[in-house]
């Protein structure tokens, strides 16, 4: 979210740390552009992350590409892993001895880490 300084505070600054300020102010504007452009132009793939990011009002959601065909996840100090496997048309979850797989709702399944047994 981005603040600005109160102008009459402003003001009341030596002219060097007014005009310091605002390019400060430019140069962090500039980052924030560079680095929103980097983000929401990346090249799609089947597997992604997605989240709330609060760089304006409302926040918007915003989708970070993996390239690559899997993700680990750390649970309770174990590590589960699920690969996208094209070729055979399913996801392939894995773990340590650690995790438990439990049935939940409807087509879907939860991982149990140590903690939550």
């Amino acid at each position: 979210m981005r603040k600005e300084m109160d102008p009459t505070l402003l003001s009341k600054l030596p002219k060097w740390a007014q005009e310091y300020i605002r390019e400060v102010e430019m140069q962090r504007d500039a980052a924030r552009r560079e680095l929103n452009a980097f983000t929401d132009n990346q090249t799609e793939s089947k597997v992604w992350t997605e989240g709330l990011v609060c760089d304006s009002r409302p926040p918007r959601a915003v989708r970070r590409y993996i390239q690559d065909h899997g993700v680990i996840f750390n649970l309770d100090g174990d590590e589960v892993y699920i690969l996208l496997r094209e070729d055979q048309h399913c996801l392939e979850i894995g773990t340590g001895y650690g995790v438990k797989f439990q049935p939940w709702a409807a087509n879907s399944l939860r991982v149990l880490g140590v903690k939550a047994r």
